[in-house]
């Protein structure tokens, strides 16, 4: 570009020097210039569809044009702001604005019910508090943003010509920048120069997806090409054009090129890109240039929060308070119709008490007044410290089950982590539970255990007629002969295979080229770590990096069979093998897997000695899709000897891939190469292109053999599955694993049991799927446990397939076991039942017309296995069983699990070798999913009954409080004047009531940690949503109903015409309803601790002590009718016999229908409870004491040391 022409853009996007704006639908790209000579216009008018977005351009006084900079705020509020932006976030809150809207009615002197100055304190406290939260929350963002801001990195200075120190908020985008080992990446930069030798360089991702393997990045090849060999990188001789997406939160994925001055391209991907915040990693230094800077940057993209999920008892708590606003419309409704009528009535008489006379009165003016007289008195109805007080409890909950420490994972230092605060309730309401099963069921630690080459069989110790490793097999025959001493696995080496790799014409035949696949067509990053002995540095060892436990697997059992992989570059991979030496293999291409695809390909040039240089393309995958790719004229007599074998290898629950090569003339490769270079280059359908050019090379597929990996189930795997069906929770497992190796985790895991009836589902269309579910509904609803065929064979009973699982399984079982430790079946009346459905039937089953059968069928089973789904069917049988109202959770380890874990009400992440990107979506992540039974069925259980609990209770007092004082209307004519000092009513929520709860919700216990563990049926009660009910509602609200009645009327009937007045009524029927009210709570309290007593019985403590401290000083004129009062009321003997008396009367309702519940109608934490103390009389147990505020919290969560 010429020196004149720096490019600028308007704020409309329009490039001034060329003079137009594109519309075209191609706006995800931008472009970036950089010291380019001038190009004709004629060059540019296929580039004038795109959106023109020129960056960090500077003109001839270097100043910048672009303002994208690298600095960040993630702060929500200024010092300006901060009140007025908060003020209104909070009133987007019904419940703020209703509480503001009553003290502005408060201020209006014909509708004001009491004391207008102390009105406003309940909203004021409440909003207080809130404030105060998120002004500490944002003092810390701002100063984590400033720490971050200052860092300081080397930038090259166009005027002094060279890298100088300067701070990240200082750099922007189209800045070059060099970077150090060891150091934060500032930018989303794209590499330009690398002082490693093959041009790569490692970063560490651990800051952005917590993954601690090292990921190999390298500079684009073209790039290298275009300049002199081992020439030093200048940023001034840097030209081109820079085209690119514009920012997305796509973290793994990049799309772009660079258009050199002569026309030429250099195309431009993920592992061309550094992201901000990774580290640098094992380079000396590399210098690239910043394309997203600041808010633009992935990691700034992704870091929105989390997403909000409502909880299901959040959503029926907004129904109720609906339920609350009509019971306060009808008592002020009611209200108003009677104080019409009495003002009606009394009209024409000379009542003193009263404003109006006989000439001004209006009865409809005067119940319209006093409709919103009733609303300011009865506001308390409405729970304004609910939300708040609901948002404390679930934070305590939160922090006791981080502290749980049998949910702490020792070989990991990994205990349990809450993201979503607002949804731990539901964790006691699951009904679903949708798994993933590599890494979350398995260790997803990958040993290979067998393989077939050229139909030939090396089982590597396994038996296949029991299914048992030959444990006779010594370990220590592995890796003879190896250059590298002190590498370590766990591989049993296959003797018959060894032999054969021994002979020399091995070299030639399917045993080398099935070596070499494995060892080559992979991603794996090498390294060479240097060994001591005796302080002197030894052999090196050679260090494998792997994405996927599966690749570490393969390269290393390749390893130990001589085929050792060397070095990787982009362009070169070195092999060892056992009778060609070193082999230079040219790394022309790799098709990376997906999980859409379910394979991966590299495109390699052979060179070996004495033979002319071959280009051969290695590709692995499911067999699901290898076998639909095969040459069958290359592969006819193997292809049926391996399938065979693969099927055995599932049943023994390993994980299968096939293993295929394809050569490939020098002519074919060009001509593909070409059209491949096109498909990656193209803006706007790239994607779509390069899987039909992957399409188009991977075809003629010559079958080399197959391999089965060993991946262990987790520990406590079966009797957390087991222990959660028992509490009715349906398991789906939803694999990529194929058909056989998915039933035969089913049945290791306990999900499937000998008696189990299966029903295996394959549809190849629409029309035979809705046929053969239809099929199976008829079946299912008749009750036929015989199962059915149909004529298309598309769905079956797989009696044959089944029965060898059981036969191996149990046999397996008996042969493992020197004594039998129980029954080796527990069986039921009535067997079980399953479902097994592979990935094309599920992408069926998911379509409109068959999704509603799909769902009605699977409800009919207790156990639904998905195999070779893909994550977005994942997702879609999530979303279609919560979109039927299903409580359900999710949980998984890997990338192709985030789907299905953001769709579920719950969605759990492992963090396992998989990476952390199910983790960074999770609602909560843990180590294992063991942890599973005790989160569901102990947390979850408590967390849903406390806060059930505490929200009736919550309803409940304020109800009776509110009626307490319509009852009082009755003889003030419905004049809206309230008995209860304004200070007492405001503070009735705040003070009095509030504490006691919310130490309940957050610390009771209706039955032991180990009895929910032991009994899983007790998760019922949540699962079913038994503890909040509607009808447990509107039972509460009748309770609350009949205590105010009794709490107004037993001391207004003791006390009528005594020497009482208003104010001392008042302050008598205040006390006694707190005194009700926590009695009611103590009641309802099922575990007592010393944290229960202090807050319970000290909040009505504090009732005496601050009216005996606020009658005392209450001298003022404006209160002077309460000076003294309290100190009155307490010399009377009626008021201590009224204490007692009317709370007996109140509860009693309460606790005979408690005693009748127990005794005759026990539901089952009755009866848990009721083995409890039996098992405790006669085994008495010393409980440790514990240290902590919350004893029977601390006796099961330690809280580990900071």
């Amino acid at each position: 570009m010429a020196a004149g022409h720096r490019g600028f853009v308007d704020e409309n996007g329009v490039d001034r020097h060329l003079g137009h704006s594109s519309q075209i639908d191609t706006s995800d790209y931008r472009r970036l210039t950089y010291n380019s000579a001038y190009v004709p216009p004629i060059r540019r008018t296929w580039r004038e569809s795109f959106k023109r977005i020129v960056l960090n351009l500077y003109n001839l006084n270097f100043r910048r044009v672009s303002s994208l900079s690298n600095v960040v705020h993630t702060t929500k509020y200024t010092l300006i702001t901060f009140l007025p932006k908060n003020l209104l976030e909070q009133f987007h809150r019904v419940a703020n604005l209703y509480f503001l809207l009553i003290i502005i009615l408060n201020f209006i002197p014909a509708i004001e019910a009491f004391g207008k100055e102390v009105s406003w304190v309940p909203l004021f406290c409440v909003l207080s508090v809130t404030a105060i939260k998120d002004a500490i929350e944002d003092i810390r963002r701002y100063r984590s943003d400033r720490k971050v801001n200052a860092t300081l990195c080397e930038a090259y200075n166009r005027i002094e010509g060279q890298f100088t120190r300067r701070k990240w908020e200082e750099l922007y985008v189209g800045d070059f920048v060099r970077l150090s080992c060891d150091e934060v990446i500032p930018a989303d930069i794209l590499i330009l120069e690398s002082s490693d030798p093959n041009n790569n360089c490692y970063i560490q991702t651990s800051n952005l997806d917590g993954e601690t393997t090292l990921k190999l990045r390298q500079v684009p090849e073209d790039i290298l090409e275009s300049r002199e060999p081992h020439a030093e990188f200048f940023p001034k001789q840097f030209s081109g054009e820079l085209f690119y997406e514009q920012p997305n939160k796509t973290i793994y994925e990049f799309k772009g090129f660079i258009e050199k001055p002569d026309g030429s391209h250099i195309v431009l991907n993920r592992n061309h890109l550094l992201l901000r915040g990774c580290v640098l990693r094992n380079t000396d230094y590399v210098i690239g240039m910043i394309a997203y800077a600041g808010y633009e940057t992935k990691s700034m993209l992704n870091n929105t929060g989390h997403r909000a999920k409502r909880s299901k008892l959040e959503r029926a708590i907004n129904a109720e308070v609906v339920s609350q606003f009509a019971i306060l419309f009808v008592l002020c409704l009611i209200g108003a119709i009677m104080s019409s009528l009495w003002t009606g009535r009394h009209i024409n008489r000379n009542i003193v008490y009263f404003p109006f006379t006989s000439s001004n009165a209006n009865p409809s003016l005067e119940g319209f007044v006093r409709f919103w007289t009733f609303v300011i008195a009865f506001q308390v109805i409405i729970p304004v410290s609910l939300y708040i007080t609901i948002e404390i409890v679930k934070i305590c909950q939160v922090v006791f089950i981080t502290w749980d420490l049998d949910m702490y994972h020792e070989e990991t230092e990994r205990g349990i982590q809450c993201k979503a605060l607002n949804i731990t309730e539901d964790l006691g309401q699951i009904e679903h539970v949708f798994t993933d099963k590599t890494g979350t069921l398995t260790e997803n630690e990958m040993i290979f255990r067998c393989c077939t080459i050229s139909g030939n069989n090396y089982p590597h110790g396994l038996e296949f007629g029991s299914g048992l490793i030959d444990t006779q097999l010594s370990l220590n025959t592995m890796l003879e002969g190896t250059d590298y001493p002190n590498h370590k696995s766990k591989l049993i080496l296959d003797s018959q295979l060894k032999r054969e790799l021994s002979h020399p014409k091995s070299s030639s035949s399917f045993l080398n080229d099935f070596f070499i696949n494995m060892a080559v067509c992979n991603t794996v990053v090498v390294a060479q770590r240097t060994t001591s002995t005796g302080g002197k540095d030894g052999p090196p060892e050679i260090i494998y990096e792997a994405e996927s436990s599966d690749e570490y697997a393969l390269v290393e059992a390749a390893r130990a069979y001589g085929y050792i992989l060397l070095s990787r570059s982009p362009t070169l991979i070195r092999l060892q093998t056992p009778h060609q030496g070193i082999l230079e293999l040219d790394l022309l291409h790799v098709l990376e897997f997906s999980p859409d695809r379910k394979r991966m390909s590299v495109i390699v040039r052979l060179n070996t000695d004495g033979e002319d240089p071959q280009i051969v393309l290695y590709t692995k995958g499911a067999d699901s899709v290898i076998y639909g790719l095969l040459d069958y004229s290359l592969s006819e007599e193997t292809s049926e000897v391996t399938q065979d074998l693969l099927n055995k290898y599932g049943r023994l629950g390993l994980r299968t891939l096939c293993l295929t090569k394809r050569v490939i003339s020098e002519d074919e490769y060009q001509a593909w190469a070409k059209s491949h270079q096109k498909a990656e280059r193209d803006l706007n359908n790239r994607d779509t292109l390069l899987q039909e050019s992957y399409s188009n090379i991977e075809k003629h597929l010559q079958l080399l053999g197959a391999t089965g990996i060993e991946d262990r189930l987790q520990s406590g795997v079966p009797d957390t599955i087991q222990a959660l069906r028992e509490a009715g929770i349906i398991i789906w497992i939803l694999t990529g694993d194929k058909k056989e190796t998915a039933i035969n985790i089913g049945y290791s895991s306990k999900l499937l049991e000998y008696d189990t009836e299966i029903v295996s589902v394959h549809a190849q269309s629409e029309e035979q799927c809705l046929s053969t579910l239809t099929a199976i509904y008829q079946d299912r609803c008749k009750g036929d446990a015989r199962g059915f065929a149909t004529e298309s064979g598309s769905s079956s009973y797989m009696s044959h397939t089944v029965d060898m699982f059981r036969n191996q399984w149990f046999k397996l079982k008996n042969l493992s076991r020197s004594e039998p430790k129980g029954p080796p079946l527990s069986s039921s009346s009535s067997s079980s039942k399953a479902i097994v459905i592979d990935g094309d039937t599920l992408a069926l089953a998911l379509h409109d017309s068959s999704r509603k059968l799909f769902v009605s069928i699977c409800k009919e089973f207790d156990t639904v296995i998905c195999c070779r789904a893909t994550p977005l069917q994942k997702a879609g049988v999530v979303q279609l069983y919560k979109e039927s109202g299903v409580m359900t959770l999710a949980i998984g380890d890997g990338a192709n699990d985030v789907s299905m874990i953001q769709q579920a009400n719950v969605g759990i992440g492992i963090a396992g070798k998989e990476g952390m990107q199910a983790v960074l979506a999770s609602d909560f992540n843990m180590a294992r999913f063991s942890y599973l039974k005790k989160l569901l069925l102990v947390h979850g259980h408590w967390c849903y009954t406390r806060l059930a609990n505490l929200i009736l209770y919550f309803f409940y007092k304020n109800v009776m409080y509110s009626v307490l004082l319509f009852w009082f209307q009755i003889f003030n004519g419905f004049s809206g004047s309230v008995p209860i000092d304004g200070v007492n009513l405001q503070i009735y929520n705040l003070v009095y009531t509030s504490l006691p709860v919310m130490v309940a919700g957050t610390a009771d216990q209706d039955v032991k940690a180990t009895t929910l563990l032991s009994d899983s049926s007790l998760y019922n009660g949540g699962r079913c949503s038994r503890v909040y009910t509607r009808s447990k509602y509107w039972l509460i609200m009748l309770e609350a109903f009949y205590q105010s009645a009794v709490v107004f009327f037993i001391p207004y009937a003791a006390l009528y015409g005594g020497a009482i007045g208003l104010v001392e009524f008042g302050f008598i029927i205040n006390t006694i309803v707190v005194i009700v009210a926590s009695l009611h709570l103590a009641i309802e309290t099922l575990h007592w601790t010393w944290i229960h007593h202090f807050f319970l019985w000290g909040s009505c403590l504090v009732l005496f002590v601050f009216n005996y401290v606020y009658c005392a000083i209450n001298s003022q004129q404006r209160f002077l009718d309460t000076y003294f009062i309290m100190q009155v009321i307490s010399t009377f003997p009626s008021f201590w016999f009224l204490l007692i008396l009317t709370p007996m009367v109140a509860l009693l309702p309460r606790l005979v229908g408690k005693v009748l519940h127990q005794d005759l109608f026990p539901d089952t934490v009755m009866k848990a409870r009721k083995d409890e103390k039996k098992k405790a009389k006669s085994m008495p147990i010393k409980e440790d004491s514990a240290s902590g505020l919350f004893e029977a919290e601390i006796s099961n969560h330690q809280v580990t040391p900071s």
